[in-house]
Formats: structure tokens, C-alpha cells, sequence
């Protein structure tokens, strides 16, 4: 099968996918992946469209409630990390993606510190204590606003729960 002329697409669909389905994520874009832990669905997404353009991309681990449809890029995630590769300087969450060679090269890494540290980070937070000692970190009214969801969905509330099925569809991990 030919590779895609995207540089990034190819190296998502020869290496990131396969680990990450091994992993029971499913492929919810080209770019983007999910999988639900203990009522709590796990995101990966690459994001190839910030500062680094296309040459560039930054490789995003959140928390998506299942029931704040809001939250599609974690960007009001508490338990949002960046995979960052290690430069002389330190680190940068800027990954070279320019070519065929160094996606690969980049995926392999990306792969390499999703197993080493990044998944189990993120799969620690997926709890509902840990998840809230992280939101007491937000601005206060975010966090005040995300327990009570949270404290709701607890209690079996069934609009949350009909929101978290709805979106379950959307992220293809319902059929």
C-alpha cells in the first residue's frame, strides 16, 4: 500500500495507529484517537496547524468527561500533557515532521515515551478522586462547575449519561 504524501499521516498510519489500536484506542480521525477508561475517555491528538505549520506538529494526552462535549481538544483539561522530545536545551513540544524520515522518526519516539510515562500518567488521572484534586488546580469557577458534573454523573444522572453515550458515538467507541 503507497504511503500518504503527508509526511505525518503516513507515519500516524504505519506506526501511532497500530500501537495506539494495541492499546484499545480507537481511530476517531485521521489524527486524532480515543479510548474510555472507568468512564473517563482518554484523547490523543496531533496538531499539525499551530506555530510549526505543517512541517511541525504537538502531540496532546487529555481527559474528555464523556459528557462535556465541550472539551473535544482538552484544552479545558486539567489532566492535559503535551509529549515533548528532549533537545539539548531541554525539551520542546515541537516535533520536526518535514519529511518521510523524520515522521517516522518522530513517531518512534512519540510511541517510545507513550509507553515509557505519558499513557500511565494520563491513566492515572482517570479517576474520579484524581481527576478532581486536579480541577481544585483551575480557575475556581471551572472547577466548581466540572465537580459538580462530575457529582452529577456519580449520582447516575441521566441527561449526563444520554450526553456521555451521544458523544461515545461521535468518538466511534459506541456502535
Amino acid at each position: 500500500m503507497p504511503r500518504s504524501k503527508d509526511p505525518i499521516t503516513a507515519a500516524v498510519t504505519r506506526y501511532l495507529a497500530p500501537y495506539l489500536e494495541s492499546e484499545s484506542f480507537v481511530k476517531v480521525t485521521n489524527r486524532g484517537f480515543a479510548k474510555e477508561i472507568d468512564k473517563f475517555i482518554i484523547m490523543l491528538g496531533i496538531d499539525a496547524s499551530g506555530t510549526g505549520g505543517k512541517k511541525r506538529a504537538r502531540v496532546n494526552l487529555w481527559i474528555n468527561l464523556g459528557f462535556d462535549g465541550n472539551d473535544m481538544n482538552g484544552c479545558y483539561d486539567p489532566a492535559l500533557v503535551t509529549i515533548t522530545r528532549d533537545t539539548p536545551h531541554g525539551s520542546s513540544w515541537r516535533w520536526d515532521m518535514s519529511s518521510h524520515d523524520k515522521a517516522d522518526q518522530a513517531m518512534a519516539k512519540i510511541i517510545e515515551k507513550l509507553n515509557s510515562e505519558y499513557l500511565e500518567k494520563i491513566y492515572s488521572a482517570a479517576n474520579d478522586s484524581e481527576y478532581i484534586k486536579l480541577l481544585s488546580k483551575l480557575d475556581s469557577g471551572l472547577a466548581e462547575e466540572m465537580t459538580t458534573l462530575i457529582s452529577r454523573w456519580q449520582k447516575g444522572d441521566p441527561e449526563l449519561a444520554k450526553q456521555f453515550d451521544e458523544n461515545k458515538k461521535k468518538l466511534k467507541l459506541l456502535s
